[in-house]
């Protein structure tokens, strides 16, 4: 957690957006994802949850890591600001489908970092073949 920021990240099967009600639906909460062969393509979606703990613009970094520590992913998201009225904690919720290749079974790590690369929130996805 950080001076400016506090969040959550939550891999999914699949992530909605009500633009009436304001609101994601997350469907079926993910540890695991399976994938037929190797090498594959690995589609995930993600959920961010932001808690800003000022007024100030932020911007956040969501990189994804496969088991040997290698970057396979990293998506820069700027302009995070509050999206919610007077009186809600503010914040800002949103998705991402990430689509990365897969080479190897193991823990895919995902890490939100902020501006200066403090850690945010981390979430290790568990990436192996279909039984």
């Amino acid at each position: 957690m950080t001076a400016a920021l506090a969040g959550q990240l939550v891999v999914a099967d699949k992530i909605e957006f009500d633009s009436t009600l304001k609101n994601h639906s997350i469907i079926h909460i993910k540890n695991r994802v399976a994938v037929r062969t190797y090498p594959a393509v690995a589609i995930i979606q993600v959920w961010i949850k932001l808690w800003l703990k000022n007024d100030q613009r932020q911007s956040v970094t969501l990189s994804m890591y496969n088991p040997s520590g290698t970057m396979l992913i990293h998506n820069r998201i700027d302009q995070i600001v509050s999206v919610r009225p007077p009186g809600m904690p503010p914040g800002m919720d949103m998705q991402r489908e990430i689509r990365a290749v897969v080479t190897q079974p193991g823990i895919y790590p995902f890490i939100l970092r902020d501006a200066e690369q403090n850690v945010i929130a981390e979430y290790p996805l568990y990436i192996s073949k279909e039984t």
